[in-house]
């Protein structure tokens, strides 16, 4: 039974394809590697009949000779096209991080690159009579949310591993559907006898509880930390290089050496102006990377002025909902959220779904204007402008503590991120509009899609009522449907597991999603 591995690191993923390989007969077929784990020289040598693809040619279509001749010859069906139209302005929008200025890679462009991996995708499903897809993230990345496409289309079997905030993020849950949870965890939820005592909560997700019934300090999520300790005051080059200066002595592998990204560039899958994607540079030399940081900085220094200009001071007296945005790009927008990941979209349906004199807070999230990530990218300037165009919007300003905001509002808005969690543990409705890990928490979460939730999402909110016991139940459902591992890139170093219990917990969990039975005797 042959596998494609999607943007797995060697550590853990390559001692658990092993294990597979070797008890269930799972044999890695195609593997897409990162730059900075030495996958190139790992996975061939592990897996030599294994075709290995580098993570930078596939955000931009360039695929081995062997899979170009082949894929000349396949024609993606026309029902196909119109099953998934839906899809397609999704895999564009993901895109965005690819285009460094919004000048660079046009509509047609991507149109013709999604289309172009679809095509090679399903190529490569059928060349290599593909059964099953292993993920260790959401798909969505320019060329793996087409491979979900595919692989959907073709009735492979596929997981993927949603996050969850206990064990800093490394308690997880296997999905096969993007854009939702697994509906056991609904029934789970939903046959606990009421009646019967509830066992003591998991010690992480105990713990983060706790945290979150404390001050936003001790709360406060590693992402956001990360930002407050780099770059709080404003995007700046001088704490933009301390970052970096400090991830090159952490990364020396990487880039130094022969093959190091200080001789040979950086890798980089930025669409480069009047160039095919596929002729843009796979390596950045070090000049044209620092000037591409440097626009970048520039660009989030005009992008966090505006966004100081038009803040003010929240009244927390009158009624209002507090709408997090969430960072972009991101999954939980794009693809997760679908329609949703136009957040002045939903700007808009609140604005004319909720009570008139109910005011609409907006915060802007703090990652968005880190020069380590691509907030430029994600946001443009006109957003902030656009959404003050809506009835009863203001927005407050980045720093303001994110528990008063909760604490004194009729309801806490958001895509599906950390802010939802605090919400449900601070004793508010949440509303929701994307798969996340707290969506079937229907006590306290009204996850938004279509028209006939909007309008009951109104009285939702009005009729709310905290139930402590309820959310035990679910946190408990969640923790006996959920696992632990260092499943992606920078989790080890966080997580006290050995390797040995992480390969044995994804190989356990991997087996039974696919409902796996060992071949040894």
């Amino acid at each position: 039974m042959n596998v494609i591995y999607n943007n797995c690191f060697a550590d853990p993923w390559v001692e658990v394809a092993k294990v597979l390989k070797a008890e269930f007969d799972l044999r890695p077929a195609y593997w897409t590697g990162y730059a900075d784990d030495d996958s190139k020289k790992i996975i061939p040598e592990a897996f030599p009949e294994a075709v290995y693809h580098n993570y930078f040619n596939a955000w931009k279509g360039v695929f081995p000779s062997n899979i170009e001749d082949l894929a000349q010859n396949y024609c993606v069906e026309l029902d196909f096209y119109k099953k998934i139209a839906q899809y397609e302005i999704q895999g564009l929008n993901i895109m965005d991080r690819m285009d460094m200025d919004w000048q660079s890679f046009s509509f047609s462009e991507r149109r013709m690159l999604f289309r172009k991996l679809l095509r090679y995708w399903l190529t490569i499903i059928d060349h290599y009579k593909i059964e099953f897809l292993i993920s260790s993230t959401i798909t969505h990345q320019s060329f793996d949310f087409p491979l979900y496409l595919a692989c959907k289309e073709k009735g492979i079997k596929t997981i993927s591993f949603v996050s969850t905030p206990f064990s800093k993020a490394g308690r997880i849950i296997g999905i096969s559907d993007i854009y939702q949870l697994p509906e056991k965890i609904k029934r789970d939820y939903e046959n606990v006898d009421r009646n019967k005592g509830i066992t003591p909560l998991a010690e992480d997700i105990h713990i983060y509880i706790d945290r979150i019934h404390k001050s936003y300090k001790e709360a406060e999520p590693e992402n956001f930390k990360d930002y407050n300790r780099f770059h709080r005051k404003k995007p700046s080059v001088i704490m933009t290089g301390r970052k970096f200066s400090y991830e090159f002595f952490t990364k020396k592998s990487v880039w130094l050496g022969s093959d190091g990204w200080l001789l040979k560039g950086v890798p980089s899958y930025t669409k480069e102006k009047k160039k095919d994607v596929e002729k843009s540079r796979i390596r950045l030399n070090l000049i044209s990377y620092i000037f591409k940081i440097y626009k970048r900085i520039r660009y989030l220094k005009s992008l966090k002025r505006e966004y100081s200009r038009i803040s003010v001071t929240p009244d927390l007296n009158t009624k209002y909902v507090v709408f997090a945005l969430h960072y972009q790009p991101e999954a939980t927008t794009a693809p997760r959220a679908g329609y949703f990941a136009d957040q002045l979209y939903i700007v808009e349906l609140l604005s004319k779904y909720l009570p008139l004199d109910w005011r609409i807070y907006i915060k802007e999230n703090p990652k968005q204007f880190n020069p380590a990530s691509e907030g430029n990218t994600g946001r443009m300037l006109r957003f902030y402008r656009d959404a003050l165009k809506f009835p009863r919007v203001s927005f407050v300003p980045v720093e303001t503590n994110p528990f008063k905001l909760i604490d004194q509002a009729k309801a806490v808005i958001t895509v599906g991120g950390t802010i939802g969690w605090e919400g449900m543990v601070r004793r508010k409705p949440v509303i929701c509009f994307s798969q996340s890990w707290y969506e079937y928490f229907t006590h306290g979460v009204l996850r938004i899609k279509d028209k006939d939730d909007l309008e009951k999402m109104t009285d939702f909110i009005k009729n709310y009522q905290y139930n402590e016991q309820e959310l035990n139940i679910y946190l408990k459902t969640i923790e006996s449907n959920s696992f632990t591992a260092y499943f992606r890139r920078g989790l080890k170093s966080v997580m006290n597991m050995s390797e040995e219990e992480c390969v044995d917990s994804l190989v356990n969990n991997v087996t039974d999603h696919f409902g796996l039975i060992t071949k040894k005797k």
